[in-house]
């Protein structure tokens, strides 16, 4: 199995040997993630949807504000319901100029309403994170509170933390030019422009509220009567209410034990206590005198330790060593042979609100202590949780104020707190979870289900869209395979692993692992101190991945910035000064491997770009220094800095191969419903066979394995299934006994086919496959582009179209099509002045802008003909709200569903019908009729439909060859056809075909291919 691929092969066996090949197959389905990244293909869907979100609810609050301010008097009536009212609000004056001048005179009631208006189109930045924090109050205490609290939480999000840095530099800027507020310090700027535009510069929250109070301080000073308190907390609500995050309850898993309630917040008592006892149990440690193993602690060394770790959040183990009195050397289970647990973690909970409360925390009695927690957990409002704790619990304001943004662990364990009570009595007794203390608290322990099916049922959930996807296709595979040779005696499958190491290399992998603990060890002692050291640097409370990764990669360079040498202190590499980054870009390589990360300066990271060094740095004086510092790294990371062309993405990325891995697991998990003997090989086993066998020169004639041939996944499944128990452990043994990471045939064994003549068989089967495609019939994708087109009559009086585009962007085709002649004068001239190649001119726009010729304003982007002709059939039209015959934009039609080949009954020729997604959901949705339009009127015959991935057949010099359909091109009428074991898109075997040669020279037949491969009658 593979994330887009299954291959299978049927071996007719007797009492476990292997006597005939039957047959066999490769079926290659769609992914279900983007092809280029393993990112979800609704993603990009989801985030267009939040914006379109954001800016709906944006109108709305400035629709809601403005009419707000009309009801009071604040703006003119002309104004409401306007849609485009910047005309009449540009009349009332500059509002930067008002907002300063609020601050020290009294403004009319239209230039007050201007004022605030300004003001709640940007209302500034609010992490979502503190979004159900609420406002605390104004007491400064409060504020500098959850100001520690959002610099803690940077860590949490590298672009948050960046935003964060700039708003702080942002402040640094305002009062620096002795400016009181945001408004104040914009006004003070030359150029409107410069003034108005957020892209260099970003805000916060809190400085529009801090403005608004103060402009409201200062007007309702000089005229009481016209604004009043009521006023004052309306516009407050208006412009800065924003809703809380809410977890949806479906997204909380059930119960394992009690499956109708939700699964707990792993911040309860309840679960802290779990979590410890739990580990307590299952601890046993070795004797480095006696040699003695799995000594197991006493219930009195048990509750010593639990003791321990009710106070503290968590215990290393020299800590529980000095604890339980034992010696020094004395190794732990947990500890060795999982490789995991540095330490042993404790209540934190207990220990975050001890801190803050002192002895009155353990002056409350268990119930109270629960009833707190649950107040800190269910509030989603900080500042009633304030208000209750000030007024329920008695507690001081900064106590209130520092347990209201305490930060708890906010994952959910896998049990309801039910169940979890239930069972934490029998493991506080000294029982081990599962199965004593489980089945002691009444619970049953399920065992793995097996069955005894006649098929495959439908496949459980898997929260990864890959692997759920490649279960449904299994299932379909497997399915076909009892249908026509009936239900199997064992399943074999590979998983994608590397065969046991040997004893040299399992040590050398405790080593590698046993060092990047120590070092992660080593980073949490530096990270605690340089936060105790330097509380200004507002670090969190724990130290995430990433810096521990920073520390690795820091220690790995010297200190040094791997770009630019420049040295990093252990001050700044905790900071958002420093950053990791990809040697190799992630986005074209999808390399996250540790060999392709080294840390590096912020500021140089951002030089460096989505780019590789070379391309980087590569032809500038810096290139030098950077092949000097590369030589101290690793040969496979040192490789990754010198690479000057990428060719591509491998087949087989680490992720890719993580998820087939996944795969391989849960299919076995699955296939057991069938009560058939599952065994499983590895990769390594298969690959050595094939070799051993002949088979690689199959396809393709090399000895090496031809990927690019769909068919390859039918030879590996058939030497899968030759790999029985028996023939899996003698590879397994030898490999064991070589020190290589691959064996060979000079390690003496040989290893015959299992079945006579097996080449000759596969060979002549391979001859006759086809590959079986599947086909998506579904309305997916966008209906249209994103990029949006506009009308515009030419010179001679036709209707053309039009788009704006960046001027760095540009190319010479687009510099001679610029619609504007005063501007393309302007870049024509620009251009010849920078050289003449525009490529270059472009480049040195960001240090000397290029600036209207009348104006004066600098020129960012520019009108350039698309076409000097309108084809209405190839656009969507975006019409006026307020005037549907008017049209605002026409965008192009994002992809097209299917084509609809037609013949003339008259002339016999053929026509095709490119109908488009928007065309097939109008036709599906709206009108309620087929997707698929048969009747064309009298003239023309309805012949077939062709999708994507739909398999096809040509009659070629009297042979008959398979094809899929690859894309289409709807302009020309022409099917992109690739042949139907291509695993490339290798241009030089694609064929680009009209459908009226496919159809009268070739005689194009549509092919109905089931899961096997096998051919179905046709459907129209």
């Amino acid at each position: 199995m593979g994330t887009n691929s299954v291959g299978w092969s049927v071996i007719k066996e007797k009492h476990g040997k292997p006597l005939e090949f039957v047959d066999c197959g490769s079926r290659i389905f769609i992914r279900s993630v983007e092809d280029k990244s393993p990112t979800p293909k609704n993603r990009k869907r989801r985030e267009s949807r939040l914006q379109r979100r954001q800016i709906q609810r944006r109108s709305r609050r400035k629709s809601r504000l403005r009419n707000y301010l009309i009801l009071k008097g604040f703006l003119p009536d002309v104004l409401k319901n306007n849609p485009a009212p910047e005309e009449e609000l540009n009349k009332l004056g500059d509002p930067y100029l008002i907002r300063k001048k609020a601050l020290d005179e009294e403004l009319t009631p239209y230039e007050f309403g201007r004022a605030i208006l300004h003001l709640g189109t940007r209302r500034g930045f609010l992490s979502n994170r503190k979004t159900s924090f609420g406002d605390l109050g104004d007491d400064a205490d409060a504020l500098k509170i959850l100001e520690k609290e959002d610099g803690d939480d940077q860590a949490k999000d590298k672009e948050e933390g960046k935003l964060k840095e700039e708003i702080r530099k942002l402040r640094e800027k305002i009062h620096g030019h002795g400016a009181r507020t945001l408004g104040e310090y914009l006004a003070g700027l030359e150029r409107k422009r410069n003034r108005g535009s957020l892209h260099d510069r970003h805000t916060d929250r809190r400085m529009y509220r801090e403005e608004f109070s103060e402009i409201w301080k200062k007007q309702s000073q000089c005229n009481p009567d016209l604004y009043k308190e009521e006023i004052r907390e309306e516009l407050e609500k208006i412009i800065f209410s924003q809703r809380p995050l809410k977890l949806k309850p479906d997204r909380v898993g059930r119960c394992s034990f009690e499956p109708n309630l939700f699964r707990t917040r792993q911040a309860r008592l309840e679960f802290q206590r779990f979590r410890y006892w739990h580990d307590i149990n299952n601890l046993w440690y070795r004797d480095p005198e006696t040699g003695e193993t799995e000594i197991r602690l006493s219930q009195e060394q048990k509750e010593i330790v639990a003791e321990a770790l009710e106070r503290k959040e968590r215990i290393t183990w020299a800590g529980i060593i000095k604890l339980l009195g034992l010696k020094k050397k004395t190794s732990f289970n947990l500890q060795k042979v999982e490789g995991k647990k540095k330490s042993l973690k404790g209540n934190g909970t207990a220990c975050g609100i001890r801190e803050i409360l002192k002895d009155k925390w353990d002056s409350f009695d268990e119930a109270q202590q629960y009833l707190l927690v649950e107040d800190l957990i269910s509030y989603t409002s900080k500042k009633g949780l304030k208000a209750r704790l000030c007024s329920h619990w008695k507690f001081s304001e900064e106590e209130a104020t520092r347990l209201a943004v305490l930060e708890l662990e906010e994952d959910h364990a896998n049990l309801s707190l039910k169940a979890i009570g239930s069972i934490l009595p029998h493991l506080q007794q000294g029982k081990i979870y599962n199965p004593n203390a489980v089945e002691a608290a009444g619970y049953k322990v399920e065992q793995p289900k097996s069955g005894n099916l006649d098929t495959l049922p439908r496949p459980p959930w898997i929260p990864n869209p890959i692997v759920q996807k490649a279960l449904y296709e299994i299932r379909r595979v497997v399915n076909a395979i009892i249908a026509r040779y009936g239900k199997p005696s064992a399943i074999r499958i590979e998983m994608a692993r590397d065969l046991e190491m040997n004893t040299k290399k399992y040590k050398q992998a405790l080593d590698r692992q046993s060092k990047n603990t120590k070092a992660n060890e080593k980073a949490e002692e530096q990270y605690d101190i340089i936060r105790d050291r330097n509380p200004s640097l507002e670090l969190r409370r724990y130290i995430s991945y990433q810096d521990k990764l920073k520390y690795r990669l820091w220690e790995e360079s010297g200190g040094r910035c791997a770009y630019s040498g420049k040295s990093i202190s252990m001050t700044k590499l905790f900071t958002h000064a420093t950053e990791v980054d990809h040697i190799l870009p992630y986005k074209r390589t999808l390399d996250n491997s540790y060999m392709n990360k080294v840390v590096c300066l912020s500021e140089e990271n951002k030089k460096k770009g989505d780019r590789t060094p070379w391309e980087a740095f590569g032809e500038t004086a810096k290139w030098d220094a950077i092949t000097m510092i590369s030589e101290e790294f690793p040969d496979p990371k040192r490789k990754r800095f010198l690479t000057k062309k990428l060719d591509g993405i491998d087949d087989f990325i680490s992720n890719q191969l993580s998820d087939t891995r996944y795969i391989s697991s849960e299919t076995g998990k699955y296939l057991r419903s069938l009560g058939c003997d599952i065994s499983f090989t590895k990769g390594g086993a298969t690959s050595w066979l094939r070799h051993q066998w002949g088979l690689n020169s199959l396809l393709g004639g090399s000895e090496k394995k031809n990927r690019e041939d769909h068919r390859h996944h039918a030879i590996d499944a058939t030497v899968i299934a030759l790999t029985n128990r028996s023939l899996y452990k003698k590879i397994v043994r030898l490999a064991s006994k070589s020190d290589n990471d691959c064996i060979s045939p000079e390690h003496g064994m040989e290893v015959p086919q299992q079945i006579p003549e097996l080449r000759n068989a596969l060979s002549e089967r391979l001859e006759s496959l086809i590959v079986s495609h599947s086909t998506n019939r579904k309305i997916t994708g966008p209906f249209h582009e994103e990029t949006a087109y506009g009308i515009r009559k030419g010179a001679g009086g036709k209707t053309g179209v039009v788009v704006r585009k960046m001027l760095k962007d540009m190319t010479s085709r687009d510099k001679e099509n610029i619609v504007c002649p005063v501007v393309k004068g302007a870049v024509e001239r620009y251009v010849w002045e920078q050289g003449g190649k525009i490529k270059d001119a472009m480049k040195k726009l960001a240090e000397k802008p290029l600036c209207h010729p009348k104006t004066g304003n600098e020129i960012r982007r520019a009108r350039v003909w698309v076409s000097e002709t309108l084809n209405p059939d190839s656009y969507w039209k975006h019409l006026a709200p307020w005037d549907k015959d008017k049209i605002l934009r026409i965008l192009p039609y994002g992809n097209n569903h299917h084509v609809e080949i037609l013949r003339n009954r008259r002339t016999g020729k053929y026509d095709a019908k490119f109908v488009t997604a928007m065309e097939a959901a109008r036709r599906a949705r709206i009108l309620k009729e087929p997707i698929v339009k048969t009747d064309h009127g009298d003239d023309w015959e309805y012949i077939t439909y062709l999708c994507i991935n739909d398999t096809i057949s040509t009659e070629e010099i009297e042979n008959k060859k398979f094809y899929r359909v690859q894309y289409f091109q709807p302009n020309e009428k022409v099917l992109a056809l690739l042949p139907d074991n291509c695993a490339t898109r290798n241009k030089s075997k694609r064929k680009l075909k009209t459908i009226s040669v496919l159809m009268r020279d070739l005689k194009m037949q549509k092919e109905s291919v089931d899961a096997l491969g096998y051919l179905r009658p046709p459907r129209k």
